[in-house]
């Protein structure tokens, strides 16, 4: 209905014959949720008064004109400045009952509309297991996806992998060093020394280490019991003794280690990072899984490395005289583009900073031709969009096919303390552990609640309880609920039979309701579609489980009237159908049974 209003509005303004010229996609309408201003409104008059030199409500009374010849329109009111309320005629708000039976979860189904999107979320460092703030993006990301689908997109869902990079061999270094402690006869004192607060902890690395154990053989054990690391702690104390930076601390660590094992690290130190990488992917892969995450694609940031992307970027950007050389170590000209400061691409030591690799992904992304990509980075990355925007369109591209979308990390409380997420100090709460302590569904209902952008306090202890003050709970039991009266209807000896009902019979209030929410259903999707927001559809699908519970509690489903009844199961199982779809869309299930 939206859409035919839409084309009535502009087949009315043709008709008018005024010479302006006018999209029909830019005409706007809004379906009320209230009846109070018509089923539908339009401001195409307020849009039009300057072009045409006229008042607001003068183009309004025109166009109202033209509307009223159409059968399909109660009436047409003008309210206001110039505002154009629609009410269509009784009849026509059946219609919504009739196409979701023919339908069923195709409704509200786009049209395919050849856009192509890629999603990439989530896209944590491989560096320990997901934890509840990473889970907030990952279910954001795939209900995005889910959304845009439904919209009628073609959508690709990817995880880029940080698998190359300085906080890698930081974690390679990790578990080296744990292996260390528990396999080599190296004193608890020299450990202690040695093992940084900026190392990566947690029972993950021991576990780690242990598998790292079982893979050398032993002339690379000997060679590892052989390291001496008294003759390093020394020489860092006499030549960095002002120096309190644990940062420099661990590149001299790793640099040092490298060199004492000579040409053998590279064999020893490949074997620990390539088993490393493997065990927390492979982690991380199911965790998602198992959270109803799917990718497309895992893409891997050592590729760029090794196909040269990141070396050909970096040779575009100096081609466009987008970088210069300062204090040996190559910047990005990003205050051209908006930026607050100039970004190091390319450190003294020659090492590429991640923003350097991150330019190169971001490329390949333009080169595969998507109409838009859209990342999703946590809060905390908000200055890093300004920087990424400048260098697609210091490149060339159209930076404005770059979306990001931010999202808060969920605080988790256990009563009034806030507790800890780090994966480098090693406590940290595990998704898997708020999914197995409350459930996938609420889970994901729950970090959907609100926008992504917005702060969100996981409330676990709600999450749990079986009541309608749990938003999950009640939305599901809205859905079982509808099923209990199906079942109900065959223990009676009824039939439903579709086809006989008169759904002209729905003519009280919590009906018509329920028919204008179902109705809206379409609208919502390509709403929220348009702003990344899914809990937008969470919001609905709340707002249409409350007045099938309303409906269910004050009328008499199963009467003995057959049309009437197969009218009201009409409706009700119309209502079943979409909410669960929208659930569907959240990754939510829909229990026959709760």
């Amino acid at each position: 209905m939206p859409e035919k209003i839409r084309k009535y509005l502009f087949d009315s303004i043709c008709q008018l014959d005024w010479q302006i010229d006018l999209p029909i996609e830019k005409i706007h309408i809004k379906q009320n949720v209230s009846q109070v201003h018509g089923d539908f409104s339009s401001n195409i008059a307020l849009q039009l008064a300057k072009p045409l030199s006229m008042e607001a409500r003068a183009v309004a009374q025109d166009i109202s004109k033209k509307l009223e010849s159409i059968e399909e329109f109660d009436k047409i009111e003008i309210a206001g400045p110039g505002f154009i309320n629609i009410f269509i005629k009784k009849a026509q708000r059946y219609t919504v009952v009739e196409n979701i039976l023919v339908q069923g979860e195709n409704y509200a189904q786009g049209v395919p509309n050849g856009k192509r999107i890629l999603v990439e979320f989530v896209s944590a460092n491989p560096t320990g297991p997901l934890h509840v703030g990473h889970g907030r993006g990952a279910v954001y990301g795939d209900s995005l996806v889910r959304l845009l689908k439904k919209s009628g997109c073609q959508v690709d869902a990817e995880y880029y992998v940080n698998d190359a990079g300085r906080q890698i061999e930081i974690l390679t270094i990790s578990v080296f060093l744990r292996y260390v402690e528990k396999y080599t006869p190296l004193s608890a004192d020299i450990f202690q020394k040695l093992y940084s607060s900026n190392t990566y902890q947690g029972e993950y690395i021991i576990h780690i280490a242990d598998q790292f154990a079982r893979q050398l053989n032993e002339a690379q054990k000997n060679i590892i019991n052989k390291i001496d690391y008294q003759p390093f702690l020394t020489d860092y104390q006499e030549k960095y003794s002002d120096k309190k930076d644990v940062e420099h601390y661990i590149d001299q660590l790793i640099a040092f280690i490298k060199q004492i094992l000579g040409e053998e690290y590279k064999e020893i130190l490949v074997l620990c990072k390539t088993l490393t990488l493997d065990e927390i992917l492979q982690n991380i892969e199911n965790d998602l899984q198992e959270t109803s995450v799917d990718y497309n694609r895992w893409f891997s940031e050592q590729s760029l490395v090794e196909d040269g992307s990141v070396s050909e970027s970096l040779e575009s950007l100096k081609e466009g005289n987008k970088v210069y050389q300062k204090d040996g170590a190559t910047w990005f000209k990003s205050t051209e583009f908006g930026d607050d400061k100039d970004r190091v691409l390319v450190r003294q030591d020659g090492f590429k900073t991640y923003l350097m690799h991150d330019i190169a992904y971001h490329k390949n992304k333009f080169d595969r031709g998507y109409d838009q990509m859209i990342d999703v980075w946590g809060a905390d990355h908000h200055g890093y969009i300004a920087r990424m925007k400048s260098a697609m369109q210091s490149l060339g591209y159209d930076a404005s096919k770059l979306c990001i979308c931010l999202v808060q990390f969920a605080n988790l409380y256990r009563g009034e303390e806030k507790v800890a997420m780090s994966t480098r100090s090693g406590d940290f709460v595990p998704l898997r552990q708020l999914r197995e302590e409350v459930g996938n569904d609420a889970m994901r209902f729950f970090y959907n609640l609100n926008r992504s952008d917005q702060h969100l306090n996981f409330d676990l202890q709600l999450a749990l309880e079986k009541s309608n003050d749990n938003p999950v709970f009640y939305v599901q039991y809205a859905y079982a609920r509808i099923q209990s009266i199906f079942q109900r209807l065959k223990e009676r000896g009824y039939t439903w039979q579709s086809k006989d009902s008169d759904l002209n019979l729905l003519d009280v209030e919590l009906e018509g309701d329920l028919m204008r929410t179902l109705s809206m259903y379409p609208q919502k999707i390509q709403d929220a579609a348009s702003k990344n927001m899914p809990h937008m559809i969470t919001l609905y699908v709340r707002e249409l489980a409350a007045q099938v519970h309303q409906y269910y509690n004050k009328s008499t489903i199963l009467v003995a009237e057959s049309a009437l009844r197969n009218a009201r199961l009409d409706l009700l199982f119309s209502s079943g159908v979409v909410i669960k779809d929208a659930l569907s869309i959240l990754g939510v299930s829909a229990p026959e049974k709760m």
